[in-house]
C-alpha cells in the first residue's frame, strides 16, 4: 500500500496554514487555483512513481474537515480539489489499483463527490463527526467502509472492555454483508497504548468473523 496526497494536504503545509489557503480561495482564487495545482502535479508524479515501484493499493489522505463541516464548502472542493482525486483515481484505474480515501471530520457534504470520482474506501468515518452505522448505509453498498476504532479516548485510555466494546460498536454498525476493514479512527499514533492495539485486533478476530450475525 502507498500513502500519498492528492494537492490540499501538501498546498496548505507549504503555504504555512489551512487558514491562510483558504483566504487565498475566496480573495486570490486565481493565485490559489495554480498554486494547489503546482503542488497536485508534484503529488501527481510521486504517486506514479508508487505505481511503478508496484504497489497494489493507493491510499490518499488530504483532511478536508473538523467535526463540524468542511474546511472548504462544496463548491470550492470541486474547483480546487476534486479534479486532483479524479487524476490519481483515473492514473491508478488503469494499472488496477484502487484507491481508498482518508479524511477526519465531517465530510457528508462532499462524500458523494468522492465516490463519484470513483474512490473504492473511505476511512475512518471519524466517531463524533460521522455515525458509522448511518455511512454503511448510505455509502457501504458503493465504498467500503473503513475505521473507526476510537483512538482519541479508547484505545490510549480505555480499559481493555473499552476496547472490546468499542470494536464491537464497530463491527456491528458497518460489517454485516461484508465491505468493511475494522481500523483505528486515525492511526495508530505514540499515544496509544500497546496493550490495546493487542486487545483491538484480538476482539476483531473473535466477535468479526463472517458471516456476521450480531444484533
Amino acid at each position: 500500500m502507498g500513502q500519498a496526497h492528492s494537492g490540499w494536504h501538501m498546498a496548505f503545509q507549504v503555504r504555512g496554514g489551512i487558514d491562510k489557503l483558504l483566504i487565498d480561495m475566496y480573495r486570490r482564487p486565481n493565485l490559489a487555483r495554480k498554486f494547489i495545482d503546482k503542488i497536485a502535479k508534484t503529488c501527481l508524479g510521486m504517486v506514479k512513481l508508487m505505481i511503478e515501484a508496484g504497489v497494489e493499493v493507493l491510499f490518499i489522505t488530504d483532511d478536508y474537515a473538523d467535526c463540524h463541516s468542511t474546511f472548504m464548502n462544496p463548491s470550492q472542493f470541486r474547483e480546487f480539489e476534486l479534479l486532483n482525486i479524479k487524476r490519481i483515481v483515473e492514473l491508478a484505474k488503469k494499472r488496477g489499483i484502487p484507491v481508498l480515501k482518508h479524511s477526519d471530520g465531517n465530510v457528508h457534504p462532499i462524500m458523494e463527490d468522492m465516490i463519484e470520482a470513483g474512490i473504492k474506501g473511505f476511512h475512518p468515518f471519524e466517531p463524533g463527526a460521522m455515525n458509522l452505522k448511518e455511512a454503511k448505509v448510505r455509502y457501504g453498498g458503493r465504498i467500503c467502509i473503513l475505521g473507526n476504532v476510537d483512538c482519541r479516548y479508547v484505545l490510549p485510555f480505555g480499559t481493555e472492555e473499552d476496547v472490546r466494546r468499542d470494536v464491537r460498536r464497530c463491527i456491528d454498525s458497518a460489517a454485516e454483508g461484508g465491505g468493511y476493514i475494522l481500523a483505528s479512527s486515525n492511526s495508530i499514533h505514540a499515544n496509544c497504548k500497546v496493550e490495546n492495539v493487542y486487545t483491538m485486533v484480538d476482539e476483531a478476530r473473535k466477535y468479526g468473523k463472517y458471516p456476521i450475525k450480531h444484533s
